[in-house]
């Protein structure tokens, strides 16, 4: 996180809430910022408030829209920078989910390229 962050690009922690609380502990979430997943009850709808605890909380999977379930989130700070280095911004508050499902791996941008 630290090269990243020294060569210009935003850098934050992406996880769900047992790992913040029983595996990432010590990670720098005060100058990383933490998008949380907690979906404590998954219907679509916001339950609580994680303002405490991370900067971005992603509360659902199961946000319907078009025949279609998304992830929805709540973003409780603007974090988002746009610098030389690093990738421009979509448009204001759009931020774009890349997912592979072969493995897993999730990548989180507010560039739509």
């Amino acid at each position: 996180m630290e090269e990243m962050s020294k060569a210009g690009y935003q850098v934050g922690i992406y996880a769900s809430t047992y790992p913040m609380d029983h595996e990432y502990i010590g990670l720098d979430t005060k100058n990383y910022p933490v998008w949380e997943a907690n979906y404590s009850v998954n219907d679509g709808n916001r339950h609580g408030d994680f303002s405490h605890r991370a900067v971005i909380h992603q509360y659902t999977s199961l946000w319907h829209l078009d025949d279609k379930n998304f992830d929805r989130n709540v973003c409780y700070k603007d974090i988002f920078k746009v610098s030389d280095k690093g990738p421009k911004q979509g448009p204001e508050g759009s931020v774009y989910r890349l997912y592979n499902p072969n493995n897993g791996d999730h990548l989180y941008t507010t560039n739509f390229s």
